[in-house]
Formats: C-alpha cells, structure tokens, sequence
C-alpha cells in the first residue's frame, strides 16, 4: 500500500508576526526501488516583498534528481508559490535520506535575511532483484586450459621495451617544452563544447561525452582526480573549496546529476532536452575560469 510523506516547516518572522517563507518536501512512496525513478514534489513559498535564494537541486543530494519542471504563482495577497516536480532515484543500498531542504530569503529594502528549513526524510531501499528467483550455483564446465609458459625471447623483448621507455619519455618531453604552455583548460574545454554541440549523438552517448568533458576540466583546473571521483565526492572534494564558489558547486552537481541520470538509469522517461545541459556546461566553465591579473596573466 502506498503511503504519501509530506514533511514541511514554516519560519515565523518574529514571535507572533505572520509567516515569511515556507518549504514542503512530497515523497508519493514509503518505499523506494533501487535505480528506479520515484515523484518528488518540493514547494516553496514566500510572501510578497522578500527575495528568495536562488534554488540547487544539490539540496536533493544524495538523491539523482531529474527537473519535470517549474510552476510559479502567485495569489491575491501577493504569495508567491513555486512548485518544483522532479524524478528521483536512489543508488544506496537500505535506506536513502534526504537532508533538510532549506531556503533563505531577504527584504527588498533590506534587513535581516529570514530561513525555512524541511525536516529531513529517511526513505528505505529495496533491491531491484527479487531474491526468491536466485537459480543453483554453476560451476565451470570442461578442463582448464594448460598455463601459457614463457620462452626466453620473451624476456628479451621485455628487457628491450623497458630500456627504449626512457628515451621515449626523453623525446615526447621535448616535444612539450618545444610546443610551448598548454592551454587552459577554460579555453579548450569551450571548443569541445562548441563541437559536442554540433555532433549528432544519442542521449546515452551525448551524456557519457558531456560527464567525460566536464570532470577532465575540473581535474585541469583543480588538479582534482574527478574521473575517478563520484559526483557527491567530487562536490565534497576541499581541493576545489577555496575558489569554487556556492553557486558554481551547484551548477557542477546540476551537470553531473544529469549525466548520472541518463548513464546509470534503467531507463529515462521522454526525451531528454540537450539544450538546457549545455548552457549549464557553458555557464559552469565560464564562472569558474581563472580571472587576469593586471599584466593580463591567468590568476
């Protein structure tokens, strides 16, 4: 039987003042599958002359989170009501939990900024496989095949391969310092995008190149070894700390969240849109590029 969790908390301005801001998380299950996409609804609220923060599906983390779409209204009284729809899936095993999905929002003429905050929301996870259909054990059948055994000419050939690696390095070295600086990574990772944009790929293979070409220039610009790295230790990694902001974490875990989405999922209901990735892609490598200093130097 299927359950409905709604988990919401309202912040009051002030002890007996009217009510500024407000979140509410929707779960339709009480149970989630694992890899299998599940509705989640997060609703946000705020009254007319506030600002709110501008809003990270990161908050979802550790959830892959797909946008459906936006709504926003607004009623008579000037509330502003915004209802954000997602397809979520949960790749860890027990039981998910979804942190505190907070907002913040400030007055137009200024003042102390208000928040609102969800409790969080613990879902449990189920494997996808049925473990009443595990069939007997088998084992490997026929003879194995008798060890492949080394002639000494082999030995020759390796002891030639190691001593010509050297002079190898010694020649390719050369040629890097004759080639000159590499470029930076900002530079080259716009052409590809540029290029990727053009190419006439599947969404499978366009989000497996796009993952790739994003987390080769994180690693370029923040010698960070993010290929090797999953998407929510990329996003914790403190190497990158100092000089990715907030908002260009947020636009990184939006880019890779998607990419997961498409790579590691069963399967993706509809179409998925490419244009709204890249300009995500653009705009990420654009805040993040290293600022010239006053000789027109890369900082």
């Amino acid at each position: 039987m299927t359950s409905r969790l709604v988990v919401s908390v309202i912040l009051l301005a002030a002890a007996g003042s009217a009510q500024v801001c407000q979140v509410q998380v929707t779960a339709s299950v009480d149970e989630v599958e694992l890899g299998r996409p599940f509705p989640l609804t997060v609703v946000r609220m705020w009254k007319a002359g506030v600002v709110p923060e501008r809003w990270s599906d990161a908050a979802l983390s550790p959830l892959v989170a797909q946008a459906l779409g936006v709504v926003e209204e607004q009623g008579a009284s000037g509330t502003v009501r915004e209802t954000r729809r997602f397809l979520c899936r949960a790749f860890v095993r027990g039981q998910v939990t979804i942190p505190a999905v907070s907002m913040r929002v400030r007055p137009d003429g200024g003042g102390p900024e208000r928040s609102a905050a969800s409790d969080p929301i613990t879902l449990p996870v189920r494997s996808s496989l049925d473990a009443g259909s595990v069939g007997p054990i088998e084992l490997p059948g026929g003879t194995l095949a008798a060890p492949f055994r080394w002639q000494p000419w082999w030995f020759v050939f390796a002891a030639c391969v190691l001593a010509l690696v050297p002079i190898g390095l010694r020649m390719w070295s050369r040629r890097t310092r004759v080639a000159g600086v590499a470029r930076p990574p900002h530079e080259w990772a716009r052409e590809r995008l540029q290029r990727l944009e053009g190419e006439e790929l599947g969404d499978a293979a366009f989000h497996v190149e796009m993952s790739s070409l994003i987390r080769e220039y994180v690693e370029g610009r923040w010698s960070l070894r993010a290929s090797r790295m999953s998407t929510q230790e990329l996003l914790l990694a403190e190497a990158a700390a100092p000089t990715l902001k907030a908002d260009a974490r947020a636009l990184l875990g939006e880019c890779l969240g998607r990419c997961d989405v498409v790579k590691f999922a069963p399967s993706v209901p509809g179409g998925c849109d490419r244009e709204p990735m890249l300009r995500l892609a653009f705009r990420f490598v654009q805040e993040t590029a290293p600022a010239r200093d006053s000789s027109g130097e890369l900082a």
